[in-house]
């Protein structure tokens, strides 16, 4: 008998749902966004209803930035089903 290992890569992500918070402040920001609001006042809006980054700290333009590319990047990956084989490790002959 022939077997062997293989290795497998998938860029899927494994958490689908982000914490409700989460959730609810990039929704606010592609709103915002899609209103037409660019980043420096989407940060001042942000401030003024008192919604801290995750990391507890206040918004900037360029947070919110990186914030929505972040959110582009996950959602491709989210609908992404490719898998890679990456290589096969090692053979063996039972």
């Amino acid at each position: 008998m022939l077997t062997c290992q293989v290795t497998i890569e998938t860029s899927r992500l494994s958490l689908n749902v982000l914490p409700s918070e989460r959730m609810t402040r990039h929704a606010l920001i592609e709103q915002l966004f899609s209103q037409g609001k660019k980043d420096k006042e989407i940060a001042e809006t942000l401030n003024d209803l008192g919604i801290l980054s995750p990391r507890g700290k206040q918004y900037y333009a360029e947070l919110v930035s990186v914030t929505r590319a972040k959110m582009i990047k996950r959602e491709k990956r989210r609908n992404q089903d490719v898998i890679t084989i990456k290589g096969i490790d090692h053979f063996f002959i039972v």
